[in-house]
């Protein structure tokens, strides 16, 4: 990371400023960096390098930035910036090379057709960008969650734990925004587990209107 002096930038914010931003910030940067590798499935063998890279991009970028200009909403502008070092590594990683199929006289097959080519290969950016979709849905469902009464808030919770693909995820992503639910589960009681799962339709309803709840 760039060492910054107590000097004064162009628009008032000072560079000693700037480095303690750096610093309160790191290990949300990290986490992102982090979050954004599992995302995009890289080899398990270079999963600590890649981290560190798009971390150390999103520093550099930041510092840049905020020598220029003041950022109202950093953790947004960092997310933003280190999705797009996320994206930048993925395209490094995956430039097209599709090898054009031969015959046994090593001549170019007549059966090539560049589109069927083309298209039998799944872009990863755009695999690693539904991820993202996906996952920052789960953080503006969490967010909303976390602010229902206690017993619409069991109920929601419950539920996603029940259908959720990853529960241990689920949990980490409701731990990153204050919330334990490890103690979350449906009661013992038949009649009572009816009860709060009653509650479910209404509670869907009600975050309807931010987004779908599937």
């Amino acid at each position: 990371m760039c060492t910054l002096g107590n000097s004064e930038t162009s628009v008032g914010i000072g560079l000693d400023t700037i480095e303690r931003i750096l610093e309160d910030y790191d290990s949300y940067i990290l986490t992102l960096a982090r979050q954004a590798v599992i995302r995009s499935a890289t080899r398990a063998e270079v999963l600590d390098m890649e981290i560190d890279e798009i971390a150390q991009m999103t520093r550099v970028k930041l510092w840049q930035t905020l020598q220029k200009t003041r950022v109202d909403n950093l953790k947004a502008y960092i997310r933003r910036i280190a999705h797009n070092e996320a994206i930048n590594r993925i395209r490094q990683q995956h430039k097209e090379v599709i090898p054009l199929p031969v015959d046994e006289q090593n001549e170019v097959s007549q059966d090539y057709t560049p589109l069927s080519q083309s298209e039998s290969i799944l872009d990863p950016v755009t695999i690693f960008e539904q991820k993202e979709a996906i996952a920052e849905c789960t953080r503006r469902l969490i967010a909303l969650v976390i602010q229902l009464p206690h017993r619409q808030q069991q109920a929601m919770i419950c539920s996603l734990k029940e259908r959720h693909d990853d529960p241990a995820s689920l949990a980490r992503s409701f731990k990153l925004a204050g919330k334990d639910i490890v103690s979350y589960n449906w009661p013992g009681d038949k009649v009572d587990e009816n009860r709060l799962r009653a509650s479910l339709s209404f509670t869907r309803r009600r975050l309807r209107r931010y987004f779908v709840v599937a």
